[in-house]
């Protein structure tokens, strides 16, 4: 007599979830915008993975292996060069190679953007510190540089002429202004040379071409001296000014 034996394998299952869309929102042209997101292992294997990124759309890591139960950090980049609404899909690419159950070998994920031009504008374009005394503190002036666009906006500050030294200092010298937002701008200037007229022009300037222009004036003085007698007739015995009825005064302010 003879006898049956069952015997039955089983196949583990392959799986991976990723979400079925992502939006990046408003996205500033030619500057990179970032989104993370996670790629997870609900399977029962390891899972291999590789990315088909559409452009302008970048994903990385573009290609990897996650163990069972695991996850993996993606990242999504779009650096956009004109100002248009982005919309393609992302195709993952499961467990190539690995023997295994694979529900979806594909894993399809639509990627959206919409892109826009920053604009930075500052509240004033001249500053002008008119007569400065030399050889005193630097004098200081504010103003705001805004942003009037929907997106962040990164600047940096340019000088026009950077072949000779610069008197003004202007601060921040880069930075980012965020949407509908503003941050404040420092112009110092410290007189040295008496009778000196000084002009600079500096742009902030984004990655986009947007440019803001700010031009910078002053002249240095000399102090201004003012010698008060009291007593205009009164001299010494050998003919000289009494220093003692006599006041100095420097700026406004008054010396002895």
């Amino acid at each position: 007599h003879g006898f049956h034996v069952s015997v039955r394998a089983t196949i583990d299952k392959l799986i991976l979830s990723a979400p079925e869309s992502l939006d990046l929102g408003f996205c500033t042209t030619h500057q990179i915008t970032t989104l993370k997101f996670m790629l997870t292992n609900d399977g029962e294997v390891d899972a291999p993975f590789a990315w088909d990124s559409p452009s302008p759309f970048r994903l990385t890591p573009a290609t990897g292996t996650i163990p069972v139960g695991g996850k993996e950090e993606i990242t999504v980049t779009i650096m956009p060069e004109d100002a248009s609404v982005y919309a393609s899909h992302a195709i993952c690419h499961v467990g190539t190679g690995v023997h295994a159950i694979i529900p979806e070998p594909i894993i399809r994920t639509k990627l959206s953007a919409k892109a826009k031009y920053a604009h930075l504008m500052l509240s004033e374009g001249e500053v002008n510190f008119g007569d400065v005394v030399s050889g005193v503190s630097a004098a200081h002036k504010q103003l705001k540089l805004r942003n009037t666009s929907v997106v962040p906006a990164e600047f940096t500050l340019v000088r026009f002429d950077s072949d000779r030294d610069e008197i003004f200092g202007v601060y921040p010298k880069s930075g980012i202004v965020p949407p509908l937002g503003e941050v404040d701008v420092t112009i110092t200037y410290t007189a040295l040379a008496m009778g000196c007229y000084s002009l600079d022009r500096y742009t902030f300037r984004t990655p986009g071409g947007c440019n803001s222009v700010l031009t910078c004036k002053a002249t240095a003085v000399p102090p201004k001296i003012t010698l008060c007698k009291e007593v205009a007739a009164k001299v010494s015995k050998f003919g000289e000014p009494n220093s003692d009825e006599g006041t100095i005064i420097i700026n406004g302010t008054k010396f002895k």
